[in-house]
């Protein structure tokens, strides 16, 4: 899953929020007076990651795209679309109304958080990219985005925006996949949490 995803798994208070989000940025290590939540939510983020990973639909999403290295990070960036696309069957908060107020706790949550997390979340803030999972422009701008990191030597391979072609033509294929792996993937992060924090989340779609 990516960022979209992770937030919205999260319990909802921003430090768990966060520590679901960074993560990766931060390779799974909590920062010298980082509270317990934040670490909470980066095992969360971990938990996550291999439940995914080791999931049928997930892996079938995946086989529709052929045997390419960057087969999962692909799979990632558009179950955050579809998670848009399907965001009211799953959330009792609107999407806009959720991500303004991740947006605003996290400006103030970042204060005391090192140098290199606050530059992270503040571009992340700036750039709204968390909005822009609403169509296959977006994911292709998304796509761009992603190459831009990538080392030259895997982009002599493949690229994730060589895959735009055939995640169009496999999409209601991969849809169909994500509508059968995320209820169960929310069924398991709430095994896993306190359920009074998750308010946000529609009961009936995961039980």
């Amino acid at each position: 899953m990516n960022w979209l995803a992770h937030i919205f798994l999260s319990e909802l208070n921003i430090e768990s929020q966060l520590g679901n989000l960074l993560n990766d940025t931060s390779k799974g290590r909590v920062w010298l007076g980082a509270s317990s939540l934040i670490e909470d939510g980066m095992r969360m983020h971990q938990k996550v990651d291999r439940f995914t990973d080791n999931h049928r639909a997930f892996a079938m999403s995946k086989s529709v795209l052929g045997r390419g290295l960057l087969r999962g990070v692909v799979v990632d960036l558009v179950y955050d679309l579809l998670l848009t696309r399907h965001w009211n069957r799953f959330s009792n908060i609107p999407r806009e109304v959720f991500l303004s107020e991740f947006y605003e706790r996290a400006e103030v949550a970042i204060q005391d958080y090192p140098i290199g997390v606050q530059k992270f979340v503040k571009g992340l803030i700036k750039s709204d990219h968390l909005r822009h999972y609403q169509n296959f422009n977006d994911l292709e701008q998304t796509f761009i985005r992603v190459d831009k990191r990538l080392s030259k030597r895997l982009l002599k391979k493949e690229s994730t925006l060589s895959y735009l072609p055939l995640v169009i033509q496999e999409f209601d294929h991969i849809e169909q996949h994500f509508l059968e792996f995320f209820p169960e993937l929310l069924k398991y992060v709430a095994q896993k949490s306190d359920l009074t924090q998750l308010s946000h989340w529609k009961k009936e779609s995961f039980r």
